[in-house]
């Protein structure tokens, strides 16, 4: 167009040398210009890249939660992201530059040891502090931070990052709390506690554990087996319910009595708890040692077949009752003497005052009021009952109350004797007691009765004649002769008397 316009500036040779000239000049500097293209092309591309990341980096600094900053050397902040702001609870960036670095710290002086180490080591990682928000609170930070250097290493500024971790290290306490609490219940349990892996290694065990087998932790844990502790005769058995235990956890009993073999050699009996954890392939055992109440067990077996050995051949009734006297058992030969069974006792469908006549009940209750009143109270007491079949029977109770530790009244207990025959003895004897001082009686007067007239008549004896005399002074003789064997019987009747009243009456 330019050409058609003004034709008469350029002439056939300059039209022709202008061309080939442009013409010339890029055909021959191609690779040139392409070159500064796509240099040009690249700087624009980097400079859109650069301010690209500028953007992404302003809005990673503006909305990542952790806080970043910068400061100088005397610890004036001079950039802050809002995740710093709203960390330390201002309102502004203005606000929270206003201060000093220090002012954040919960301790003042950490800044100075903060300083220190960038100085000796260059660079500063993964402290954590504890530092001071605005309203003062406390809270638990992770700082990263490092000090800038320009190109001649001029100290700069400098940059960090620091993350609330006041959260993780609640947590980290509460979990160390929490394993500080198991370890104090998996030391002091009171039982003994051990953990067993799969090839029955104890890999950790407690000081219970220590003090049952007789061996220290060092001696035990990773180094001997559970199996060790073991007899022989008891080894078939419990490798087969562990197995039993191992594939069918939660469904056989997980507790079971065994045998340990201690440091010395000495056989105890145990009661084990045994939890399996399958996640771990472990198994966690809790150790009673049963030994002594095995033999309080034993004895105690023994004391009961004793005890029932002594109410077998006991002829009357030992019981034992509340504090309001109803039974808690009836032993002996209940039936035999009162003609109710123990059961009919027990299940309150006969009541023992129930059989007491009521006149011997009423002399009782002074002694009912004082067992239930009365630490330590005891008593023996006779009185009459009525039986199943009517029959009237003498009983003589020793009855005492139970008292606990505190002092506190909580029962009765007691035994029971049919003393009926002993009764019907002893009245036997009153009897015959009383007959033996009324024959006394009769004596003492049959002799006076002799005695006397018989004195008169030997006084009279001088006034017969000498063969009467012979005759009356013989027959004196038989008669005080009579007279001295009633004494001599009254005397031993005597005798038996007294000692009647002193060993039976």
């Amino acid at each position: 167009m330019l050409c058609k316009k003004q034709p008469h500036l350029i002439s056939e040779s300059s039209k022709q040398s202008h061309f080939d000239g442009v013409i010339g000049n890029f055909t021959e500097n191609f690779h040139l210009t392409s070159s500064i293209v796509n240099f040009a092309l690249k700087r624009a591309n980097d400079r859109f890249t650069h301010e690209s990341l500028l953007d992404d980096y302003k809005q990673l600094f503006d909305t990542t939660p952790i806080g970043f900053f910068r400061s100088t050397e005397d610890g004036k902040l001079i950039l802050l992201n809002p995740a710093m702001i709203k960390m330390f609870r201002f309102d502004s960036e203005k606000e929270m530059k206003s201060l000093q670095i220090r002012d954040l710290y919960f301790d003042p002086e950490r800044r100075k040891l903060v300083l220190d180490n960038f100085r000796n080591k260059g660079y500063y990682h993964s402290q954590q502090e504890r530092m001071k928000r605005k309203n003062g609170e406390l809270f638990w930070v992770s700082m990263q931070a490092r000090a800038i250097y320009d190109n001649n290493g001029n100290f700069e500024y400098y940059e960090g990052s620091i993350i609330d971790i006041s959260k993780q290290k609640k947590l980290e306490d509460e979990i160390k709390q929490s394993e500080n609490q198991y370890r104090k219940l998996f030391e002091n349990t009171g039982t003994g506690v051990c953990v067993v892996n799969e090839d029955f290694i104890i890999v950790l065990c407690n000081k219970r554990f220590e003090e049952i087998t007789g061996y220290i932790k060092q001696d035990i844990e990773n180094k001997l087996k559970w199996t060790d502790f073991i007899p022989k005769e008891e080894m078939k058995k419990l490798c087969k319910l562990s197995d039993q235990l191992r594939d069918e956890s939660g469904i056989l009993p997980n507790r079971f009595e065994t045998n340990l073999i201690d440091k010395t050699g000495e056989e105890r009996n145990i009661l084990v708890f045994v939890d399996f954890l399958p996640e771990k392939k472990q198994s966690v055992s809790s150790i009673i040692d049963i030994t002594d109440l095995k033999l309080i067990e034993s004895e105690l077996i023994e004391s009961e077949l004793k005890y029932r050995g002594f109410v077998q051949n006991f002829d009357g009734i030992a019981y034992r009752g509340n504090i309001d006297f109803t039974p808690i058992f009836f032993h002996g030969k209940t039936e035999e003497i009162t003609g109710y069974t123990e059961e009919e006792f027990i299940s309150g469908y006969i009541q023992w005052d129930k059989l007491i006549l009521e006149d011997d009940l009423d002399k009782l209750n002074s002694s009912f009021t004082q067992i239930a009143e009365v630490p330590n109270f005891h008593d023996t007491r006779e009185y009459r009952i009525k039986t199943k079949d009517q029959k009237i029977k003498w009983l003589r109770e020793h009855i005492m109350n139970i008292i606990d530790q505190n002092g506190v009244i909580t029962g009765v207990q007691g035994t029971l004797r049919d003393i009926s025959t002993q009764k019907q003895t002893e009245k036997e004897l009153i009897n015959a007691i009383n007959q033996i001082e009324k024959n006394l009686e009769q004596f003492t007067v049959l002799v006076d009765s002799i005695r006397n007239p018989l004195a008169v008549i030997v006084g009279l004896v001088d006034y017969y004649g000498e063969e009467e005399k012979e005759i009356v002074i013989k027959h004196a003789n038989l008669i005080d002769d009579i007279i001295k064997h009633i004494e001599e019987r009254t005397a031993e009747s005597e005798e038996v008397r007294k000692f009647m009243l002193k060993y039976f009456y």
